[in-house]
């Protein structure tokens, strides 16, 4: 079996410096999002120790780790798609939190008494949903905002 190393002095300070903004970022509702990019000349074992030390502060999810020599020499190309690839991350994420916030919304709704505010909170599950390409989620919201409409007048 083989000992793995521990972190160095800088990489405790690394990991304490996200877990601090982590921690500040927790009570928003804000993402954090790490990108790490390694040397030109790194060697494979700089990859393997940093995705080392992602997992064993349980971040590897969470962190996208590029290896210079995947980069293509153009970096304003690399850039261009890197910053389209966090974009559509980041709407993605929006869309996910408008869906689990009105789906909470609608769970502590009475779905007798208050028939009106179920409907609409069910009719923006289903509008949010098609943002997220959910076509079977926003249909069932959907249907149900439809006849539950229907039955009300």
């Amino acid at each position: 079996a083989t000992h793995a190393p521990e972190m160095s002095t800088d990489e405790q300070i690394v990991f304490d410096s996200i877990n601090a903004l982590k921690s500040l970022l927790a009570a928003s509702s804000a993402k954090l999002m790490i990108v790490l990019t390694t040397a030109d000349d790194a060697p494979s074992a700089v990859t393997d120790r940093i995705n080392f030390l992602l997992r064993k502060q349980s971040m590897l999810s969470q962190c996208l780790v590029i290896e210079r020599h995947d980069v293509a020499d153009n970096d304003s190309v690399f850039s261009q798609r890197l910053s389209k690839w966090v974009m559509d991350l980041a709407v993605g994420v929006y869309y996910n939190e408008k869906v689990r916030h009105y789906k909470r919304l609608r769970s502590t709704v009475n779905k007798h008494t208050q028939q009106l505010r179920c409907i609409r909170y069910s009719y923006l599950v289903g509008y949010f949903a098609e943002f997220r390409s959910d076509s079977r989620m926003a249909l069932k919201y959907y249907s149900f905002a439809y006849n539950s409409a229907v039955e009300c007048r």
